[in-house]
C-alpha cells in the first residue's frame, strides 16, 4: 500500500511539473528529482497554502494553488540565501 501511494504521489508530481513547463525557470534543469515548486512572491503561507504533497500537486493542475513556478533545487536554495540576505540589509537600515 505505501508503495503504491508513493507512485501515485510521484506521478501527481510529475503531471505537475509538466503543468508548469517541467524545467527550472531560472537554469533550464531539467531531472524531476531535483525539481520544486517556488511561489513567485514568497507568498506561500501567507496566503494560507497548506497542500502538501498529493493536495498539492492536485491544486497547481486546477489552478489553484498561486503563483507557482518550476525551480531546481540550486536555483530555490540561492533565491531563498538572496530573500534573506535582502531581508537582513533592510533590518538593519
Amino acid at each position: 500500500h505505501k508503495a503504491e501511494q508513493l507512485l501515485r504521489n510521484w506521478n501527481k508530481k510529475l503531471e505537475a511539473l509538466d503543468c508548469l513547463g517541467g524545467v527550472c525557470k531560472h537554469c533550464g534543469y531539467s531531472n524531476p528529482k531535483a525539481l520544486q515548486f517556488d511561489h513567485v512572491y514568497d507568498d506561500g503561507r501567507s496566503r494560507g497554502n497548506t497542500d502538501r504533497g498529493y493536495s498539492f500537486y492536485k491544486s497547481v493542475l486546477e489552478g489553484r494553488a498561486g503563483h507557482i513556478q518550476v525551480l531546481c533545487a540550486n536555483c530555490n536554495w540561492i533565491k531563498e540565501h538572496e530573500r534573506r540576505r535582502a531581508r537582513a540589509f533592510s533590518e538593519a537600515e
